[in-house]
């Protein structure tokens, strides 16, 4: 009001008319936020836990009303990882609550009615001397807060069990929960569907969890089943009071763990019936709801287990149907992917609905559905049986990959070091050995573009065969000089590596060996850390012997080196392609270096700058494309956000994960068993080899060891600069070996023969 004085004087028309101006704002201010608030509590979310199931038991199950939400709304698989490679119920549910990959142990399910007895206490009072917290009026309680947040405070990263409750409670949401999936009549409580909708103080204001949601059952798993009249009286009850309600079925946990004691035909039976009551209480419950007003979310969070109680690593499923889900395949801005969420999605999808904000530090995206033509369910199993297939080749073909390169990088040293001559039989062997290496990476890249869905292994690795002797027998042909055979590979590598990001979006690396199984969930779109090792080793070598063939240097070849430079960077780094962070540091110091060395012939400290320089410069640019001007943020924006919020404890939680990490996966990984070959093939070469030789090599093919030289940097930068980063050393050094070995062999082989001659 003071303002309006000074600017209006003494007219005291203007003051009233200004006046009114104000009264008018600040009404349609309010009348705006009381309709968001109304537009809020009219909305509501419901999510369906069935457990356990597959895309494959939910079309051989007679279930009807599922298959037509199918047909209508959203399908995908859901990628269930959490913080653990196990993926067990609590932790899969802790994760879609929390919004971020999580953690559990020990008593994970208890969960009690506000006046429900255990051990002679009620489950209000225990919660009071559990937390210390009046919990009201509100009807649920989870009662293992505590090891919750214990068991994830040091995961590396930010969860908070309820949170997705506590944003609901914030604006004064209500949440309720209903149904669980105990074993039996004791004190076995399998209630983890209260840790999602919960709040951070473990919180639940309607539902009912006790044992009255149960039914007995002779011949049902545990002699059990889930009262779903119950549930519907129960949720009639409160529906117009709530805006997230969580249904625990039951019925397909309970299927699941009583495998061990049935046989497999009566499994399957109790399994697909599980599925059928569940179909049943969905269409009776939709018939209770506002279909303009409510997203219905049905979800198996953590796949079933074998007959042994082995926890199977696949996808499960995901369907939601809702105003915004009318048909297609689910995706989100997490995978970028047809037809593939992750569990990390379902919070901020159900936030986005509600209209709520998503806090900073989740890592999940609102789901959307696009449209599509294909017969979901049939392409949706075959998709997940491709993914398994692939995820159980991963382990045995890089182990292969490893072997082959240490076998055959030892044979080169072992020919190059004995005094014999190397025959026309044995030079033809190593060296189509050493090409066949070089081309390998490009064969696991590309052999799944083959085949849509991988059905067969055998196939598959007939695939990759194909590819690696097509490269092989190509690189043969145009012989004539050394550096062709090795120019070909390396630049049909990098164009296909080019091709598939930049123009399908690198859709075969999700079957890819070298690629990323959504199974493991490391990353889903974008250059993963092996194929990025391929492609800045590649580059490298290509660079190399493009300039060791120019008769002269000329600005030409200098532009032209840097533009290949900059095109690669691009595709590493391009927040639209998929933003490698620790791929972006990787690739400007090999590439910078590499230029330093080629234009300037050495490296001095002044040049450490540029180098510096080099990744200030690119990350920015591309963190700023990222977080200004593309609609859906990369895991980069992202990170970026999180520091700036977060501040250094974030800034030294991150390096805390990336350092336990290398320092786990160095331990475990075969990667480490190349790279330690690695090291000591050249500690060999550097002790046992003549230096004038290593001298005259270096002198003689002055931008291939300029080459080397950037590579063995740029490994040791992405080592440092990446969880995986072990692997990355590995690759890019024996690409550069394989390189010089079958050089340094080529010519022994020439020099023989023009002796002979």
């Amino acid at each position: 009001m003071n303002c309006i004085r000074i600017v209006l004087g003494g007219n005291r028309l203007l003051k009233k008319f200004a006046l009114i101006i104000v009264l008018m704002v600040l009404a349609i201010n309010i009348f705006s936020m009381s309709a968001l608030a109304a537009e809020k509590e009219d909305k509501q979310v419901i999510l369906v836990l069935i457990d356990k199931i597959t895309w494959e038991d939910i079309a051989q199950a007679r279930a009807p009303f599922i298959k037509k939400l199918v047909r209508e709304g959203g399908a995908g698989l859901l990628s269930n990882h959490t913080a653990s490679a196990v993926v067990n119920t609590p932790r899969a549910y802790l994760t879609v609550g929390s919004g971020n990959r999580s953690f559990s142990k020990g008593n994970s399910g208890f969960a009690l009615n506000s006046k429900e007895k255990y051990n002679r206490e009620t489950g209000d009072v225990l919660f009071r001397r559990y937390t210390g917290f009046n919990p009201g009026r509100s009807e649920v309680f989870y009662l293992n807060l505590a090891g919750l947040k214990r068991a994830n405070a040091k995961v590396g990263y930010t969860v908070i069990p309820g949170i997705l409750g506590s944003v609901l409670h914030k604006y004064r949401l209500k949440t309720a929960v209903l149904g669980n999936a105990d074993f039996d009549l004791t004190q076995s409580y399998q209630r983890q569907a209260a840790i999602i909708a919960m709040d951070e103080n473990g919180v639940v204001n309607y539902g009912d969890v006790s044992r009255k949601t149960l039914s007995e059952k002779v011949l049902s798993p545990f002699g059990l089943e889930t009262n779903y009249p119950l549930l519907l009286r129960k949720f009639n009850r409160f529906k117009d009071k709530v805006s997230l309600t969580v249904f625990e079925t039951g019925d397909s946990r309970r299927a699941d763990r009583f495998q061990k004691s049935a046989t497999t035909s009566m499994y399957k039976k109790y399994k697909l019936a599980a599925i059928a009551r569940a179909d049943e209480f969905l269409r009776k419950l939709s018939s209770s709801v506002e279909p303009s007003k409510t997203m219905v979310i049905i979800a198996s969070p953590s796949p079933p287990t074998d007959e042994d109680g082995r926890i199977k690593r696949e996808l499960t499923p995901i369907i939601i149907k809702g105003p915004d889900f009318k048909g297609g395949f689910l995706t989100s801005g997490s995978t970028r992917r047809q037809a593939l969420v992750t569990s990390t999605d379902i919070l901020p999808t159900i936030l986005d609905f509600l209209a709520l904000p998503t806090p900073y530090y989740i890592n999940g995206r609102p789901m959307q559905s696009k449209p599509t033509s294909k017969n979901k369910i049939d392409f949706l199993r075959e998709s997940n049986q491709s993914y398994i297939i692939v995820k159980q080749l991963m382990v045995p073909i890089v182990v292969t990959y490893v072997v082959l390169h240490i076998i055959i990088l030892l044979l080169a040293v072992l020919i190059l070091s004995a005094g014999s001559k190397i025959t026309k039989t044995r030079f033809a062997v190593i060296s189509s050995l050493l090409l066949a290496i070089l081309a390998l990476p490009l064969g696991l890249i590309a052999a799944p573009l083959f085949q849509e869905n991988v059905s067969s292994p055998v196939i598959y690795l007939l695939s990759i065969l194909a590819v690696v002797g097509f490269v092989v027998l190509g690189s043969r042909l145009v012989g004539g000089q050394k550096f062709r055979p090795l120019l070909l590979i390396s630049a049909v590598t990098v164009l296909f590596i080019w091709i598939n990001i930049s123009l399908f979006g690198s859709a075969s690396d999700l079957k890819s060996i070298f690629g990323y199984s959504p199974i493991t969930a490391g990353r889903f779109y974008g250059l993963g850390n092996q194929q990025m090792s391929v492609l800045v080793a590649a580059a490298l070598i290509a660079a190399s012997l493009f300039m060791e063939n120019l008769k002269r240097m000329t600005v030409g070849a200098k532009v032209a080196t840097l533009l290949f430079f900059l095109v690669n960077l691009f595709i590493v780094g391009a927040p639209e392609l998929g933003a490698n962070t620790g791929g972006i540091i990787t690739a400007v110091v090999g590439f910078t270096v590499a230029s330093i060395y080629y234009f300037r012939g050495a490296f001095h400290q002044k040049q450490i700058i540029i180098v510096i320089l080099g990744i200030v410069i690119f990350l920015s640019i591309f963190i700023a494309i990222d977080y200004y001007l593309l609609p859906v943020k990369t895991h980069m924006a992202g990170n970026i956000v999180q520091l700036v919020k977060g501040g250094m404890p974030k800034f030294w939680q991150i390096a805390n994960r990336k350092l336990s990490a290398n320092i786990r996966i160095f331990k475990y990984t075969s990667w480490s068993y190349l790279f330690l070959t690695i090291v000591i093939i050249l500690s060999f070469l550097r002790f046992a080899k003549p230096i004038t030789r290593q001298q005259e090599f270096l002198k003689k093919y002055k931008y291939l060891s300029a080459g080397l030289t950037a590579g063995l940097i740029a490994g040791v930068v992405g080592a440092i600069s990446n969880d995986s980063g072990i692997s990355i050393t590995a690759i890019i050094l024996a690409y550069f070996l394989a390189v010089i070995f079958y050089i340094e062999i080529y010519e022994r082989y020439e020099r023989q023969n023009s002796q002979d001659i």
